[in-house]
């Protein structure tokens, strides 16, 4: 129309959310550095023992037998295609990668204006509506962007007397032991927002 301009873009953000490396919570080698000796990846839960144990989650009293941990250990492995790719082996350092994050913003621009005097000056009223990480706004499972449960799951106790293999706990976060690799970041950068502007151009 004339005395009417109509701009719409779209702006694609895609990333790395970050890479870390999985390591074994307590000092395996003996060298008295706990939490850096890389995390050794069984071929299967067979491969790994684990102690039982009981643990006081908010007053009661929960117990974690050696096959829970060795269920919840298959599960955790087979939610990360890192180290589902590499069973048999020590993780890498800094090679575990978190999910790749997509972002798509959105921008509206409407403008109104009206030439006046002699010289035809040109006055526009400028309506704008930015909508950040739209994917959000249509999909609540879209834009989310995640980070690690945890890089250290394995917690290293002794080696085992009978078979001279060390001997694990898998951890429990609030009474759950951990199967999921990566959680939902709470973050702005996770939900949608939207911003409404006016500007007048002359």
């Amino acid at each position: 129309m004339e005395h009417f301009g109509t701009t719409i873009s779209l702006f694609y953000q895609g990333s790395q959310s970050g890479n870390f490396s999985y390591v074994t919570n307590g000092d395996l080698n003996g060298d008295s550095n706990a939490s850096t000796d890389l995390m050794y990846i069984a071929r299967s839960k067979a491969e790994m023992n684990f102690e039982q144990y009981t643990a006081t989650i908010s007053g009661n009293t929960v117990t974690f037998t050696a096959e829970d941990q060795q269920n919840a250990y298959e599960e955790f492995i087979n939610n990360s295609s890192y180290l589902k790719n590499h069973r048999g082996e020590y993780a890498e350092r800094n090679s575990a990668l978190l999910p790749w994050y997509n972002n798509w913003d959105f921008r509206f621009l409407q403008d109104f204006y009206i030439e006046t005097g002699k010289n035809n000056t040109r006055h526009t009223l400028q309506f704008s509506v930015d909508i950040l990480n739209v994917g959000n706004m249509i999909n609540k499972d879209w834009g989310i962007q995640k980070m690690r449960v945890t890089n250290n799951p394995l917690v290293y106790r002794s080696i085992d007397a009978t078979s001279n293999e060390p001997l694990y706990r898998w951890q429990n976060i609030s009474g759950d032991l951990v199967t999921e690799p990566y959680q939902d970041m709470i973050s702005p950068s996770s939900t949608w927002s939207m911003q409404l502007g006016l500007r007048y151009i002359f």
